[in-house]
């Protein structure tokens, strides 16, 4: 079994309102990613995705290009032991 890594993203721009968590629950369903992604105070979303390093790499490339019109900037991390999760979800 490849080595899971988990990364954590926070999308900054017109990203609240406009339907981006469940776009990003479909496109983390079609990669095999698990996680979750949650509207932050700020107006900003967070998103923590789990996969293999190909997997992570084709998901965030796959939100950039699906849902750039929405995105001001990206920041993304790589976090180290996280609890694993065994789906993707929408957080409230």
């Amino acid at each position: 079994m490849s080595h899971l890594t988990t990364e954590r993203a926070i999308y900054a721009g017109r990203v609240q309102g406009v339907g981006f968590r469940y776009r990003v629950r479909e496109r983390a369903l079609a990669h095999a990613i698990t996680g979750w992604v949650k509207n932050l105070d700020d107006g900003s979303v967070e998103l923590v995705a789990t996969g293999t390093n190909p997997q992570l790499e084709d998901f965030f490339d796959d939100v950039q290009r699906s849902l750039q019109r929405y995105i001001l900037h990206t920041a993304r991390t790589r976090l180290e032991n996280v609890e694993t999760f065994e789906d993707f979800s929408i957080r409230r």
